[in-house]
């Protein structure tokens, strides 16, 4: 009996969780020989930046589950092997969101994690593979941002855009540029037409 855990291309990954084998009350390794006729439970747990995709079972066949209260859970379960069986789960990397804050303004990223929605994305963090991303873009006073996309939507009252990146299937690098707003000059005077002392007697400005 031979398990693992694999990309697509069938290479080992060992940094996409955890993979469990239950046989004879208790958890065996990669390669252990089980006896005919017995029933072994196959358990992985998906990481942060991976999830699952399928199980790739060769021999035995059984019946796959995930579970219905944590979705991070997959089972595998052969309910009476019979002969050599080699099962893996096959994984595929979550998209990951970088960005760097720079001075000038503040980029805000909400997504979708571990089938949670709407949550706050830290760069270098991952997004569920297939959800929406939502880009807010905050210039701070006396800058703009440069150039936005036609898309992207212009917040009432301020300078903000956000928009949206949908069906996340790659990584996104989020990389805002900041415009300094020219500075105006406004020069006024007030001029007495009666001829009278410089700016008047009369009213302010």
């Amino acid at each position: 009996m031979t398990f693992g855990i694999v990309d697509g291309n069938g290479n080992t990954v060992s940094v996409a969780g955890t993979l469990t084998a239950a046989y004879n009350g208790g958890n065996i390794d990669s390669g252990t020989s089980c006896m005919a006729y017995t029933t072994v439970v196959f358990t992985y747990t998906e990481s942060q930046n991976y999830e699952f995709v399928r199980w790739d079972v060769t021999g035995t066949q059984g019946t796959a589950a995930t579970d219905a209260a944590n979705k991070k859970v997959h089972t595998y379960t052969i309910g009476s092997l019979n002969g050599g069986t080699e099962v893996n789960v096959v994984v595929q990397k979550k998209p990951q969101i970088t960005f760097t804050q720079s001075a000038n303004g503040t980029i805000t990223v909400t997504g979708t994690i571990e089938g949670e929605a709407n949550q706050t994305v830290e760069s270098g963090k991952w997004v569920d593979r297939g959800t929406d991303i939502t880009v807010t873009l905050e210039p701070d006073m006396g800058y703009e941002v440069s150039s936005p996309n036609s898309g992207w939507t212009a917040a009432a009252n301020s300078d903000n855009y956000t928009y949206t990146i949908s069906n996340m299937q790659e990584n996104q690098d989020i990389t805002p540029t900041w415009s300094k707003i020219p500075a105006c000059v406004v020069t006024y005077s007030v001029v007495d037409k009666n001829g009278g002392e410089a700016g008047g007697l009369n009213g302010t400005l």
